[in-house]
Formats: structure tokens, C-alpha cells, sequence
């Protein structure tokens, strides 16, 4: 948890077997930020915008967390409770990120549309998607800085037994947005977010299904 994101980007074993999270890594702050920061830092702070709780929600992390009492884990589709909010309790720190295999030959992508003075996404998704024989058989799609906080969409459970053709994949981006209490504020309103939201959707589920082997 305390790996600083040059350290992600610099690690040969982190791009071969989670290529999504050097991916994203790249993209996170400035120069400056990817060299001090931490992904755990990151995690823990929770912005609705940030681009790495998407990614930590399509691979199934769990997080460790230590305080004087002893330690427990938490899965990361449980953690993140809201704007800035987490499992995490005021006496304990996160330790650990606990990564379980991707399915074998599976593709990871993801797209934002950020907003330029800050580098947050108005709107992202990370998309992970599995294959065999020529259907798909797992298909998960998270998002960022549409709502309060980070969430999976069911809807990404369709793609499942097909072969993702381009119909589908647009209409599970749609589905996956309606009825969403999107975010408004001064850079974007609510049916904009879900519009972005809905072709970045579209955008990661495409290209993780390209990149699936």
C-alpha cells in the first residue's frame, strides 16, 4: 500500500501479470505526485473522481487493514462508502492490496474524460473481460466520477455467454448509467457526466475485449 506510483511503473512483474494498473498509473497527477504519492494514499482518500478505485473494483482487490487491535480485510467492492468515505476506521491503516489472477487471457482497459485543470476524471470506466472459445465469460465494468463513489454496474453481467458484439456493448454502456444519481457541479451536470460516462463505458469494454486473448 505505501508503493509509490514510480515504483508501480517501474515494476516489470506489475505490468505483466496487472498491465490496467501501470496503465492508469501513468495518467494519475504530475511528475511530482506519481513520485511521492502512494496507491494506497490514493485509495484511502477516496476522491469520487479518482481513477484508481475503478480498477481495483473490475480486478476483485481486497485491502489489509492494520491498527493496534489486529488486522482484518476488506473487499474493495465493499470499501469505498461515499465522497471521501471508506471501511476504513480512524485507528487503522491500509497495508496491503491483495490482488487475486485475472483469468487467463483476459484484456483490461480503461477511459476517462478528464477535467484539464486538475487531471480527474469528469467520467471514467476500467473494464475487464475473459474469453474462451470465442465467448466471453466474465465481463466486469466500473466507474469513476459519475457518482458519489466508485461503483461496479450489473449490467456488464450480459455480455456474459455472447460474444460482445457492438450493439451489446453499447447498450450495457447505456444501461449501466440509467438510473444513476449523477454527479453536478461547475465542470459538468448530470445528463453530460452520463453521456461521457457512457462512451468511456463503451470505449474500455471495446478495448478489454480486443486485448482478451
Amino acid at each position: 500500500a505505501a508503493t509509490t506510483y514510480r515504483e508501480l511503473l517501474e515494476s516489470k512483474e506489475l505490468k505483466a501479470g496487472y498491465p490496467l494498473i501501470a496503465e492508469v498509473t501513468e495518467h494519475i497527477g504530475d511528475l511530482q505526485v506519481r513520485n511521492l504519492g502512494t496507491i494506497g494514499g490514493g485509495l484511502v482518500h477516496a476522491d469520487p473522481a479518482a481513477d484508481m478505485p475503478p480498477v481495483m473494483l473490475v480486478l476483485d482487490a481486497t485491502f489489509a487493514l492494520q491498527s493496534k487491535g489486529g488486522k482484518r480485510t476488506v473487499a474493495a467492492r465493499k470499501f469505498f462508502k461515499g465522497p471521501f468515505t471508506t471501511a476504513l476506521k480512524p485507528n487503522e491503516l491500509l497495508t496491503e492490496i491483495q490482488l487475486p489472477a485475472p483469468p487467463k487471457g483476459a484484456g483490461m482497459a480503461y477511459a476517462s474524460f478528464e477535467q484539464a485543470a486538475s487531471g480527474y476524471a469528469l467520467a471514467g470506466a476500467a473494464a475487464l473481460v475473459a474469453v474462451a472459445k470465442g465467448m466471453i465469460t466474465r465481463a466486469d465494468l466500473a466507474f469513476t466520477g459519475l457518482a458519489d463513489t466508485p461503483f461496479l454496474a450489473p449490467a456488464a453481467a450480459k455480455l456474459v455467454g455472447t460474444q460482445g458484439d457492438r450493439a451489446l456493448i453499447a447498450q450495457v454502456a447505456t444501461l449501466s448509467v440509467a438510473g444513476v444519481e449523477a454527479n453536478d457541479d461547475i465542470h459538468a451536470g448530470p445528463e453530460y457526466r452520463k453521456h461521457l460516462a457512457t462512451v468511456a463505458a463503451r470505449r474500455a469494454l471495446t478495448e478489454a475485449l480486443a486485448r482478451a486473448t
